[in-house]
């Protein structure tokens, strides 16, 4: 589990905005994901930096808060799961104000995906998280 907060540089410029809350699979070539990630989820992750962006420039914020963790998936139903993911990850971003976004860092026998926060709320980190988590274990187990 990695938590830190991010003390934006520059808030001014959405291209600015946008490399500073980069985490490093977001960077080149280092995110290994299913053929699923397509054009579509591409452009709904974009549009999501893109409203995140204006709701930190409209609250005039100088900080957002980053909360990341890795989880193990079964290999059975693998696919299936991703799908409960997405939706899972849809109705938290109501609740964060960023939907958290998911990656695949590794897979054999288990799949290794790791999970990642964005919120300008640090009450509603502490607040949902462990949920957030409960949540996402009752989809891998179930």
């Amino acid at each position: 589990m990695l938590n830190y907060t991010i003390k934006l540089k520059s808030r001014k410029k959405y291209f600015h905005f946008k490399r500073q809350i980069r985490a490093p699979q977001d960077i080149g070539n280092a995110r290994l994901d299913i053929d699923a990630y397509n054009e579509v989820i591409r452009k709904q992750e974009e549009n999501d930096v893109k409203n995140f962006f204006n709701s930190f420039s409209e609250d005039r914020k100088k900080i957002l808060h980053s909360y990341t963790f890795k989880m193990r998936v079964p290999f059975g139903e693998f696919r299936i799961k991703i799908d409960q993911f997405n939706k899972l990850c849809d109705k938290y971003g109501e609740i964060f104000g960023f939907r958290p976004h998911f990656h695949v860092l590794d897979f054999s026998n288990e799949i290794f995906v790791k999970f990642r926060i964005l919120t300008l709320d640090s009450n509603k980190l502490l607040n949902f998280q462990r949920q957030f988590a409960k949540d996402l274990y009752k989809i891998i187990l179930g």
